[in-house]
């Protein structure tokens, strides 16, 4: 048994015998050679890997090698992405992963081809030119193109993905064209990441275009995602260790808890008015108490009553201790635990 695997290891380092594999038209097969030639140092790797490139039928297989080649980073390596960028016969899978590939080098002739693709007319390759610019110091130059692509784009993946981008780089300067796309964007994913790069931004004024896109969406995801939104902004913990304007601060709660509270009530989805409890619980403002045991009064969904008993106990007010006195009956396990959870923190509150 021995013997039988060292002679198959001494035959996976010879070149000709993963050269004929590479011919094969086995899939599984060409996938195998391209791990050989990384784990063995020959001369023609980059040879053999680039062919595959410029060749092979199967995209995935294509893909591969490129990748292959990216980890080991030949000096001719940006010649090849170039030529497979700029070949707009080629496949759109490979002239994408070409993008990527730019972003991975991360060289000044590597930038400068990945600006040049950001006026891609196609997905995929548009996709990585955006997702790719991050990973550059010089990551600003770009900064308009990537706004103009959040509000022009007619693709949603392309305006979804210039939404994260601005939010994860937190990008100050794009919230209102983000607070714009939430409301009028006609796709539900991009207004999702609209939302929660709202959050990134971490920028109070917005608060008005959340508790409005509250009101007035049809979609039950982006209400919710929304709601979470409006708790983040104004999550007790932080903002109790933050300097902020006192009448904005006062305001902003003020507008957040009455859409909420508003929103709670009315809203025929559960896992929405279930969202609504989840930020009035962490905003912790003593006017949400009534909108909450009302809400817990004409709820009958036990997740949300859950929710609403467990925010009820983090605002501490006494006034709750009837309502939360009488759930702690419920025949519902979740509820009699959340309840007597938050009967025993208003108890500690008042102590």
């Amino acid at each position: 048994m021995t013997k039988t695997s060292e002679s198959e290891k001494e035959d996976f380092k010879d070149l000709q015998l993963i050269q004929m594999m590479l011919e094969s038209n086995s899939n599984e097969k060409r996938v195998q050679a391209i791990h050989l030639l990384l784990q063995n140092d020959f001369p023609e790797t980059i040879d053999l890997l680039q062919k595959i490139v410029l060749t092979d039928s199967q995209v995935p297989i294509q893909e591969l090698a490129l990748i292959s080649l990216v980890k080991l980073n030949p000096q001719n390596l940006m010649h090849l992405l170039k030529k497979l960028y700029n070949n707009t016969t080629e496949k759109k899978e490979i002239r994408a992963r070409a993008v990527w590939a730019l972003s991975q080098i991360k060289t000044e002739e590597a930038f400068e081809l990945l600006k040049i693709a950001l006026d891609d007319k196609i997905e995929e390759v548009l996709y990585w030119a955006i997702v790719g610019s991050i990973s550059f110091e010089s990551f600003p130059e770009v900064l308009t193109k990537i706004r103009k692509l959040l509000t022009n784009s007619r693709q949603s993946l392309i305006r979804q993905t210039a939404a994260w981008t601005l939010g994860s780089i937190r990008d100050y300067d794009a919230k209102e064209l983000l607070e714009k796309q939430l409301l009028h964007d006609v796709h539900p994913s991009v207004k999702i990441v609209c939302a929660s790069a709202l959050i990134r931004l971490d920028n109070i004024t917005s608060i008005p275009t959340l508790s409005k896109a509250l009101q007035k969406d049809a979609n039950e995801m982006i209400r919710r995602e929304i709601a979470y939104a409006l708790g983040s902004f104004l999550e007790y913990h932080k903002i109790s260790s933050q300097n902020l304007e006192s009448i904005l601060l006062r305001d902003s709660k003020a507008t957040a808890v009455r859409s909420l509270s508003k929103t709670l009530l009315r809203d025929q989805s559960y896992i929405v008015r279930r969202s609504c409890a989840e930020s009035l619980g962490k905003i912790r403002d003593k006017s949400a108490v009534k909108h909450l045991i009302n809400a817990m009064s004409m709820d009958t969904n036990q997740f949300v009553r859950c929710e609403i008993a467990l925010a009820l106990g983090i605002i501490g007010d006494s006034s709750a201790i009837e309502i939360l006195t009488k759930a702690s009956r419920s025949q519902y396990r979740k509820i009699v635990d959340a309840a007597k959870k938050a009967l025993q923190q208003i108890q500690e509150s008042i102590e």
